[in-house]
């Protein structure tokens, strides 16, 4: 009995010790008593600013020092729009730091998104127009291929003042390229960086053909390619080779 009673002492002598920890490690007590006084706040901030990290924190403030949910509150950040990462962490007595990364925009992609310069999709804001960036289409999984074929099309035709403005890359693995001066070009399926090639080295001969713009470029012909042109008296479609 005297070994029960010993026992018993030291299990209510050490509650007596743990539950108090536990009760303000959990926020149970003494909230007000260790409170987080001060945000301290780093990042570049182009679309967010530090009173929208504020407000998102806030609600997790209230549990105190001890018993802030460091894990809670990296979710709520990481959920606002253009944040791509968060890292929080706490510091005696009262402080809560907290450093964000931005998602910089490199792309829109599709209907709802933006591609950020480190090749990650993130939402896209509602109303978001931003007629200076490329506009990609596809699948998640093709961006690497999207990204890579807006570069090659940038690099053939850039320097003959034709700027991409659009890349889509349909179900079926067909490519096509709006340019910023309205024309459209129908790559296709088979070798499409090879007829982007051939239609470069061609572009400075459609180009100067007088009274007369072309519109849309038909590129899926195994050796030349067709034309639709702008002006009325003229034919609609018309076959060049190129070979």
């Amino acid at each position: 009995m005297t070994d029960f009673l010993r026992a018993m002492t030291w299990v209510f002598a050490s509650l007596l010790l743990i539950l108090p920890v536990l009760a303000v490690l959990n926020g149970w007590l003494a909230t007000q008593q260790w409170p987080v006084r001060r945000l301290h706040v780093q990042g570049e901030f182009a679309q967010i600013d530090e009173a929208q990290v504020s407000e998102a924190v806030m609600p997790y403030l209230e549990k105190g020092f001890f018993a802030l949910p460091l894990e809670d509150v990296q979710r709520a950040l990481v959920a606002l729009p253009w944040v791509a990462d968060v890292h929080v962490s706490k510091r005696w007595p009262d402080v809560l730091d907290i450093q964000v990364r931005e998602h910089r925009a490199a792309a829109l992609w599709g209907e709802s998104q933006l591609l950020s310069d480190r090749g990650v999709l993130f939402p896209r804001p509602a109303g978001m127009r931003d007629e200076s960036l490329p506009h990609f289409h596809g699948q998640p999984r093709d961006v690497e291929s999207v990204v890579a074929m807006y570069a090659d099309a940038q690099r053939l035709f850039g320097p003959q003042q034709r700027q991409v403005a659009q890349v889509r890359l349909s179900g079926r693995g067909s490519w096509s390229l709006n340019f910023r001066t309205g024309e459209v070009v129908m790559v296709g399926r088979s070798e499409p960086r090879l007829k982007m090639r051939r239609f470069a080295r061609s572009l400075p001969l459609i180009a100067v053909v007088p009274g007369r713009r072309w519109l849309r470029a038909d590129l899926r012909y195994s050796n030349g390619f067709a034309l639709k042109w702008s002006a009325p008296e003229s034919p609609t479609e018309r076959e060049m080779d190129n070979t």
